[in-house]
């Protein structure tokens, strides 16, 4: 298990989301929630995020899906669009280049990649 799954594993354990997770990942993996996301506007596509981030964002932080959404930029929202219709065609997810790549060409050359978040 890589690193970053670990961490990943280790913060649902600790918010108790695992299972919420699985869903919003089947969710995303949707031929329909993918298609509605890649034909759809900046409103739209807070629509389909706040529907499927709803269950874990609400058992972990207390809040609702639209209320997170509501705290997302534009950018945010098109970055998470992106990777989510990435992951969801590739099955796979890597942060190296992520402000580069699109789901229809992905970049994965660690050398030149850089921190975006911590």
């Amino acid at each position: 298990m890589s690193a970053y799954n670990a961490s990943l594993t280790a913060i649902m354990t600790e918010y108790g989301v695992s299972d919420e997770v699985a869903q919003m990942k089947a969710a995303m993996s949707n031929d329909t929630w993918i298609e509605n996301m890649e034909a759809g506007d900046t409103d739209d596509r807070e629509e389909l995020i706040a529907e499927v981030i709803d269950a874990p964002v609400s058992k972990a932080l207390n809040i609702t899906g639209e209320q997170f959404v509501d705290t997302m930029s534009d950018a945010a929202v098109e970055f998470f669009s992106t990777a989510s219709i990435y992951w969801a065609t590739e099955g796979n997810f890597s942060f190296y280049n992520s402000a580069k790549w699109s789901y229809k060409k992905p970049h994965s050359k660690p050398e030149n990649a850089f921190k975006c978040a911590a």
